[in-house]
């Protein structure tokens, strides 16, 4: 998969997310005349916090994607990444894991044991890496550039549910009749 077929489905995937968190607030919008404040500020933190976790799953899924896009890149020029060796890369470049099962898919040897290490030195881990970060970085800006698009899109509709704000007419603070105005001195601490 090509970076620009990731940043498609990453697009695809983030469009559907906002469609939906859209589409619920067009609801909800309908529903605001009738609905306690405390009800519609619950449903959209949870609209919210489901629209933040199909993004974050997209952005997991494609930066995935593209480490196992470099690593087999790699493995094609004919260097020995097992499926160990892309474990290990993959938590040290992510922070976490990633499905077993995929890795083994991708960068598993039928027949092939533990016994059998990996040829690989430290230059060529140092290179893999670096070039994994590199491609990662770029696409990392490429996917906060769509997701403050489409958040933006968002945030105007959301701003459309606020009610707007009453003005309230200036009070004017009058002293009581039976009260004298108070002492300046007495205001500021001074007392002679």
């Amino acid at each position: 998969m090509s970076r620009s077929e990731i940043v498609s489905s990453y697009i695809a995937a983030v469009d559907e997310a906002y469609s939906a968190f859209e589409k619920s607030l067009k609801g909800l919008k309908e529903r605001a005349s009738v609905t306690s404040n405390e009800a519609i500020r619950n449903e959209l933190l949870a609209l919210a916090g489901r629209c933040g976790a199909l993004c974050s799953a997209a952005s997991k899924v494609a930066k995935r994607t593209l480490i196992f896009e470099v690593l087999l890149a790699h493995k094609k020029q004919g260097l020995d990444i097992t499926q160990t060796f892309a474990d290990q890369s993959i938590k040290r470049i992510l922070g976490r894991s990633v499905s077993a099962e995929s890795t083994r898919e991708a960068f598993a040897t039928p027949g092939r044991t533990a016994a059998q290490r990996s040829t690989l030195k430290a230059e060529d881990l140092e290179q893999i890496e670096a070039d994994i970060d590199e491609q990662l970085d770029s696409l990392l800006a490429t996917l906060s550039e769509v997701r403050s698009r489409r958040s933006a899109a968002s945030q105007a509709l959301l701003n459309s549910l606020k009610p707007p704000k009453e003005k309230r007419p200036a009070q004017k603070i009058k002293p009581d009749d039976d009260e004298p105005p108070p002492d300046a001195n007495i205001i500021w601490g001074r007392f002679d």
